[in-house]
């Protein structure tokens, strides 16, 4: 008899199958904060996890880091150095182990609310 007690998508992974399932920016109507919302595999070992925020000249405007993630599941806001010029920016999300190669990123593209 097999007893399981967690579902099969819930078992930790060993760090080189991490992965981050999912990142949202949702901005605030300042433009000056966007909260990050992020979904990561469940882990064995608590990875490092790089956000950072792009805008259109490929400047970086906003960025942090979380050392040994302990949820798989997190929110957190960054605050944007400056007034935001364009209306379009990108995220992007790595997950890194310290002294491993890059396990795995994503970046996704978003709108920041009209200026007024």
């Amino acid at each position: 008899m097999e007893l399981n007690f967690v579902e099969p998508e819930q078992i930790p992974l060993p760090p080189e199958q991490v992965r981050v399932l999912r990142a949202l920016a949702k901005p605030h109507p300042d433009r000056r904060r966007v909260k990050i919302s992020v979904k990561l595999t469940p882990f064995l070992e608590r990875p490092d996890v790089e956000l950072r925020i792009v805008d259109e000249a490929g400047e970086t405007v906003a960025e942090a880091s979380v050392i040994e993630c302990v949820e798989a599941d997190f929110d957190l806001t960054l605050h944007i150095r400056h007034a935001p010029t364009a209306d379009r920016a990108r995220l992007d999300v790595t997950v890194l182990y310290p002294d491993r190669a890059l396990q795995h990123s994503l970046s996704l593209d978003f709108t920041l609310p009209p200026t007024g």
